[in-house]
């Protein structure tokens, strides 16, 4: 057999790949888990192509994304009420 059949399974075959890696590593973002976590997971060559999930991650991880684009630091967490910079 073969032929135009055969290509299409195997364009759907990879289009399902695709997008469940695709859905997993957003769904590691969405959780908060780190970027250089998920790079490693999806066994990505560079950050770059895991930055483009960065979008999905929780406001405190692109607080920190800002930072290292040379933005404002990331605020400081409150902690039993007080800023963690707080001297006694």
């Amino acid at each position: 057999m073969g032929g135009a059949a055969s290509g299409r399974t195997s364009a759907h075959l990879k289009t399902r790949v695709y997008t469940a890696r695709h859905t997993c590593a957003s769904c590691q973002v969405i959780k908060g888990i780190d970027l250089m976590r998920v790079m490693k997971w999806m066994g990505h060559r560079s950050y770059q192509t895991t930055l483009g999930y960065a979008h999905l991650a929780p406001d405190h991880l692109m607080d920190n994304l800002r930072a290292l684009k040379g933005g404002a630091a990331p605020k400081l967490m409150l902690i039993n009420g007080s800023p963690t910079n707080a001297t006694e």
